[in-house]
């Protein structure tokens, strides 16, 4: 019966905590004034490269992010922070 119980509130602890979570996600993506979402099958990483580029030319605040073999974040000032994979 005990096991039960604890079983129950370990379930709801794990649920509350993913609603947390997620809430506080869905609110800092809402406060981006724009999102731009590059999909395809080649090129994305170009075309992601340019977009922000082009946007920080226009004074425009960008972070960008490349995935992939050479996934990297392309900071504000156009610096770039390679992302270690897992090995």
């Amino acid at each position: 019966m005990y096991g039960i119980v604890i079983l129950g509130l370990t379930l709801l602890g794990v649920i509350m905590t993913w609603w947390i979570e997620r809430r506080d996600y869905e609110r800092r993506l809402n406060k981006l004034k724009i999102r731009i979402y590059v999909n395809g099958i080649r090129g994305k990483s170009t075309v992601t490269r340019l977009i922000a580029g082009v946007l920080r030319e226009a004074g425009i605040q960008t972070l960008a992010k490349t995935t992939g073999s050479a996934a990297m974040v392309i900071l504000p000032n156009g610096e770039e922070i390679r992302i270690e994979g897992r090995s």
